[in-house]
């Protein structure tokens, strides 16, 4: 058994170069003196460097035949730690060096293991994590897609009773309804019993806080974008809530402090069904209710020209006070 074993582990010794090449990391290893001793065909590849012009020779002559700028090896060897940098080579590339001691039988450092990766595919990561907290912070700054089933209304007063009615009546037709009133008598309960009530009742209901969302993300979060229409656009192009609410309901709460620019882009969606993503040079078709609703005074708004007057009668269809 023992001769097998022996045999065994020759052949792994014997394919060694052959391994290192299949790994998907750039491996770079160089001895206790900082003689390069071998790099694998991904190191090649990520930095642009020929093993012909690395192996037998020391990192420190490396470093002042400009081949790179930074190394691990003396530092690693001193203190017999790990460490960690960002290397240029002489091509530009720029790469990340993970160096890692190995020990001899006395305990001394005598080996340097050092892997190296491609900071672009890590910045290409960054982007995806990037995206993900974007839908993360998207839930957070007040967008919600709501569960089915609102908490009921209870309601005793006459004027109430009275309030609901219409807008039962109000939700069998596609009007867009503008619901004023101070903030927390409930303008999202209504807003959703309008929606349980309209034809679109199964589609989504999305309910968008427009002060939450920062002027410079708003655009792109309700008309959405296309791919690389800024920098920090996913690749894919994203869809805006608009599109996310088609064949339902989308709520714009306190719709009197939608910027200016916005407003323009909002009539469009009620006049015409259709949306423009950031980027994109032909407009989508979209079948979606608006709901809006404020606590300013719009006519004011108007009057001091911070809102549209086109947009301020186009929301006045169907206006309904909340007591």
């Amino acid at each position: 058994m023992g001769g097998h074993h022996i045999r065994d582990t020759k052949k792994v010794e014997s394919y060694f170069s052959e391994i290192m090449d299949v790994l998907s990391d750039g491996i770079y290893i160089s001895d206790s003196s900082g003689m390069t001793l071998k790099v694998n065909s991904m190191y090649e590849k990520l930095t642009g460097l020929k093993r012909e012009e690395m192996e037998g020779i020391l990192v420190t002559d490396l470093i002042n035949q400009g081949k790179y700028d930074v190394i691990l090896n003396p530092e690693i060897v001193k203190t017999g730690e790990p460490k960690t940098a960002v290397q240029t080579t002489k091509m530009g590339r720029k790469v990340i060096l993970n160096g890692y001691p190995v020990f001899d039988k006395e305990g001394k450092v005598t080996l340097v293991v050092t892997f190296v990766r491609d900071v672009t595919v890590l910045s290409q990561l960054k982007v995806q994590i990037d995206f993900q907290q974007e839908l993360i912070n998207k839930l957070n700054l007040g967008v919600q897609l709501l569960s089915k089933k609102a908490s009921p209304l209870i309601v005793h007063c006459e004027k109430m009773l009275a309030l609901l009615k219409m807008l039962d009546n109000i939700a069998t037709t596609d009007a867009t309804v503008l619901l004023l009133g101070e903030t927390g008598v409930g303008k999202d309960l209504l807003a959703r019993r309008i929606h349980e009530n309209s034809q679109p009742r199964n589609g989504p209901f999305f309910k968008v806080d427009c002060t939450t969302i920062p002027d410079n993300l708003i655009e792109s979060e309700l008309f959405g974008y296309e791919p690389g229409a800024f920098s920090g656009a996913s690749t894919k192009g994203k869809p805006g809530l608009v599109e996310m609410a088609a064949n339902g309901t989308l709520f714009l709460d306190e719709i009197g402090d939608l910027p200016y620019p916005m407003q323009g882009k909002l009539l469009r969606v009620l006049q015409d069904q259709e949306i423009m993503r950031v980027g994109s040079t032909r407009a989508k078709k979209v079948d979606v209710r608006i709901i809006t609703a404020t606590n300013r005074n719009l006519e004011e708004a108007v009057r001091l020209g911070t809102f549209r007057i086109d947009l301020f009668y186009r929301l006045r269809v169907a206006v309904r006070d909340i007591p």
